[in-house]
């Protein structure tokens, strides 16, 4: 059974842990300095970091971000202050290719809509095919692109 939760104190090690787990993956833009505890503890702070449990075990993260960093672009339809932004969505090596991220993307947006929001926004690794199809299979669009961190991104909004 899988539940998506607030993730505890206790638990930002294993976060971490599901990050660096990807590193080097294809597709990924992780590496040792980012995403660190740095993240973690500002997302723990402002109570915007999630895991998805399968079981009782923690198999992925997703952070819905407390400052929308893309609100500045203008391709978006929606930007209105009732939009969100997530970023850092990792499953854990071992569980990757089981649909997961897909399952724990649309559980995420279910919280959204409860929360009266109407779009989600979020910056795809041009690189990263397999999480393209994921939220492409979740109803978001390609809006634009951006060169960010080093790195291209592709532009994603769903309206909810």
């Amino acid at each position: 059974m899988l539940k998506l939760r607030h993730a505890t104190e206790g638990e930002k090690e294993k976060v971490l842990s599901l990050y660096k787990s990807v590193i080097g993956l294809e597709g990924s833009v992780w590496d040792e300095e980012y995403p660190s505890l740095t993240e973690i503890d500002a997302d723990f702070e402002h109570d915007c970091l999630y895991v998805l449990e399968k079981d009782g075990v923690i198999i992925g993260a997703i952070s819905p971000l407390y400052e929308n960093i893309c609100d500045g672009f203008d391709c978006w339809r929606i930007s209105d202050g009732t939009q969100r932004e997530f970023a850092r969505v990792v499953i854990g090596r071992e569980h990757q290719g089981y649909g997961y991220g897909a399952v724990m993307t649309k559980m995420l947006l279910d919280v959204f809509k409860t929360e009266g929001c109407r779009s989600v926004h979020i910056l795809v690794a041009e690189c990263n095919i397999s999480a393209q199809k994921t939220y492409l299979k979740n109803g978001f669009e390609e809006r634009g692109n951006c060169e960010m961190f080093g790195h291209s991104y592709l532009l994603y909004e769903k309206i909810l």
